[in-house]
């Protein structure tokens, strides 16, 4: 009886401290189901043959926040084919930072990707989606530079042949022709 209370006891703790440990990596990971016009920002190149760049940095409140085009984004839109680079940009200390995918479904050829304050990571977007959940924790080298943050952003991949417009991506369509007035 008291070996089985033990396990009992044992298994809650593992559990409960797994949660604990890792708050952003709980429940976001995997497929997701906004839509192109949901997004927020669209990372895409700054020119032919360019990495679109996604900035990382620990708010200073538990959280991490993400830029593209120097505004904040939680879903941003992205065409297959395009190369991503994540940077880290956390001023005052050496950070480490893990953007993790679902290991069933991600966007990249990896479902992590890793990257610090000195070398950022680039992957290119191979899946087709159309949406994924990702986490990222963002953790400083040093325990006297604060705590980790983390946060729970999505990435929609859209095809070649959209149109993406501030905050939003919008199909390109065929111009509808005039029909004749009887």
């Amino acid at each position: 009886m008291k070996v089985r209370a033990l396990i009992l006891c044992c298994c809650t703790l593992v559990l409960l401290l797994t949660a604990s440990a890792s708050p952003a990596f709980a429940d976001t990971p995997g497929a997701c189901a906004n839509k192109p016009t949901d997004c927020d920002q669209t990372c895409s190149p700054p020119a032919p043959g360019r990495n679109c760049v996604i900035l990382i940095q620990r708010d200073g409140q538990g959280g991490v926040t993400m830029q593209l085009n120097g505004q904040p984004s939680k879903i941003f839109c992205v065409t297959k084919g395009t190369w991503v680079q994540w940077e880290v940009v956390d001023a005052n200390a050496t950070s480490f930072v893990d953007v993790r995918f679902d290991q069933r479904i991600f966007p990249f050829a990896q479902s992590s990707l890793q990257a610090d304050s000195v070398n950022s990571v680039a992957a290119q977007v191979t899946g087709s989606g159309p949406c994924y959940s990702f986490a990222i924790s963002d953790c400083p080298a040093s325990a006297n530079n604060g705590s980790c943050g983390y946060a729970d952003p999505k990435v929609v991949v859209t095809p070649p042949g959209f149109a993406h417009r501030r905050g939003s991506a919008i199909q390109h369509q065929a111009t509808p022709k005039p029909q004749s007035q009887q």
